[in-house]
């Protein structure tokens, strides 16, 4: 998983999927940087999918843990469409 923002890059690699009914929980390490700073990301993060002829949406919950240097939240929503 990339994002990509004006203040920092970050790269993210889930190492635990688990679905249920629509849901998927994980977490992952993961490495951020910006021109001032690097350094090393957890991330644990939810969402679910809702899906409704060919459509998906999906509201999602991240929680971004950088060490020494505090915590981030990012609340995210996909929006998908099959073709």
């Amino acid at each position: 998983m990339l994002s990509f923002t004006e203040e920092a890059n970050s790269e993210h690699g889930p190492n635990h999927l688990s679905v249920f009914m629509g849901s998927t929980e994980f977490s992952g390490p993961g490495y951020e940087y910006t021109s001032e700073h690097e350094f090393f990301v957890t991330r644990l993060g939810a969402l679910y999918e809702f899906r409704y002829k060919g459509y998906t949406l999906s509201p999602q919950f991240h929680f971004d843990y950088h060490e020494g240097l505090g915590s981030s939240k990012v609340v995210g929503l996909a929006v998908v469409f099959d073709f």
